[in-house]
């Protein structure tokens, strides 16, 4: 047997190499950075003044202030890891202000430019909102708001013009950021329904679009606002698309196994008939949740993170007024003042965790004084049937 020629060899090994490179190029997974529930104010509509501050404390946790900051550090994050895709799931705008969504536009714009295209929904705050307003001193006054077409108008370059499939009723569209891959972006939030519903003329291009990514092999990535399963039995009617049933019955006849949402300001996941729906905890509350989804053909990673600022004001801003609440609520049962401290921070810590998806300390906390007080002091009220369902759930 002759010796094999060491040049010969070399050609060899080298066009070897550049085969498994291009296979390993092509079967690279896909990164996919998610945020959701932005809550953007524009601070050309508020002096961050007593006004704003007494709205803000009194709301759901917010960092309203920091909401720009925050945007922009998670683009960043993005840009940095070069992600694939961003998106966004709604309620881009704090209230639906026309100036906020302009702001908040423009940075998706300055990530596009980067070289990372950004998604984006409408969430139930943004479109035709009554509540958009300014905040300066001691006044609070409307300000212009946007419909449906203005939204269009502004948002449509953020993977609506690029989508291979666009939906005439509604910001709905399918985007496909691989041959194999479409993401699919279905707005419940338009001016041609009600509120949290999908319209029926949707359905209708629905099944159409997903009998095609069936009918091709098309792996389909479902993205909302709403969620589409409930993530806790107390939570249902206003959380969930008004018309899910429909959709889910969709999803289960194609193949759809994979839904991203957000909306109920939780980090969840719930699993149920096949598909697996994982919510994301919002941008600007506690612990400022975003997430990375890695596909990689038809296997599908979650995995949340939280952003490394503001953590200290964030827990602070989401307790504060719920244990205000808590104790004057507790003033109507019959518990001494240490109990009801007990049982305030009790609820108001497990109901951090709950929102975090901080099962960990949810377990810790299930053989605690305060439990003990609720079952004992306040059976048969709101917060000691939430909180069962909570360790229920467990």
């Amino acid at each position: 047997m002759k010796p094999i020629h060491r040049k010969w060899l070399i050609t060899v090994v080298f066009c070897l190499s550049v085969l498994l490179l291009g296979a390993a190029a092509f079967a690279e997974s896909v990164h996919i950075w998610l945020a959701t529930d932005t809550h953007h104010l524009s601070p050309e509509l508020t002096d961050y003044g007593s006004l704003f501050y007494s709205v803000v404390y009194t709301n759901d946790g917010k960092l309203t202030e920091y909401s720009g900051e925050l945007t922009d550090a998670f683009l960043q994050k993005a840009i940095d890891a070069h992600a694939d895709a961003v998106v966004v799931t709604g309620d881009l705008t704090f209230d639906g202000e026309l100036k906020s969504l302009e702001d908040i536009v423009e940075k998706f714009k300055a990530c596009q430019e980067a070289g990372v295209p950004v998604l984006v929904l409408p969430g139930n705050h943004d479109t035709s909102s009554t509540r958009a307003r300014y905040y300066f001193a001691n006044k609070s006054r409307p300000v212009e708001n946007f419909s449906q077409a203005k939204f269009e108008e502004i948002c449509s370059c953020l993977g609506r013009d690029q989508a291979i499939a666009r939906d005439e009723f509604s910001f709905s569209f399918i985007y496909p950021l691989r041959e194999n891959l479409w993401l699919l972006m279905l707005d419940a939030n338009t001016d041609n329904a009600r509120i949290g519903a999908v319209p029926e003329e949707t359905l209708v291009w629905l099944e159409e679009w997903l009998q095609k990514a069936r009918d091709e092999g098309k792996t389909i990535l479902s993205f909302s606002h709403q969620n589409l399963l409930p993530v806790n039995e107390l939570y249902y009617d206003e959380f969930t698309i008004v018309n899910c049933s429909a959709i889910l019955k969709l999803y289960r006849e194609y193949g759809v196994t994979w839904s991203f949402s957000g909306h109920s300001h939780i980090q969840h996941v719930t699993t149920l008939d096949g598909l697996t729906e994982y919510v994301t905890g919002p941008l600007c509350v506690t612990p400022l949740h975003y997430a990375v989804i890695t596909a990689d053909g038809a296997d599908v990673r979650y995995d949340a993170y939280t952003m490394d600022m503001y953590q200290k004001e964030a827990v602070e801003r989401f307790r504060a007024p719920m244990l205000m609440g808590m104790k004057s609520m507790l003033n109507d049962y019959a518990v001494s003042e240490e109990e009801r401290e007990i049982m305030a921070d009790f609820a108001a810590t497990i109901n951090q965790a709950y929102f975090a998806g901080d099962w960990d300390s949810i377990h810790a906390l299930k053989d605690s004084r305060g439990w003990n007080l609720w079952r004992t002091k306040a059976l048969g009220s709101f917060w000691y049937t939430y909180i069962w369902s909570i360790f229920e759930e467990y």
